[in-house]
């Protein structure tokens, strides 16, 4: 049975983009909870917990689409 290192790279990058969404989605809630306690107007807590959010996102799907990369040619 031929290995499909691409199918495995793939694979990878699904597993990272699904766990950044998650730590996305913590970073927001963290972050919200944190900036409630500064007496900030609910529209600029939101967007400044969205902004962690983002940023969570993206360094982790940028992680995500190195190791996946790096995990591929180094096992297949």
């Amino acid at each position: 049975m031929p290995h499909d290192g691409l199918g495995f790279t793939i694979g990878l990058f699904a597993i990272g983009i699904i766990f950044s969404f998650l730590g996305a989605v913590i970073a927001f809630i963290v972050s919200y909870q944190g900036y409630t306690h500064h007496f900030m107007p609910k529209q600029e807590i939101f967007r400044l917990s969205m902004r962690s959010g983002r940023f969570a996102f993206t360094i982790f799907l940028i992680i995500s689409i190195f190791l996946a990369i790096l995990l591929g040619r180094i096992i297949y």
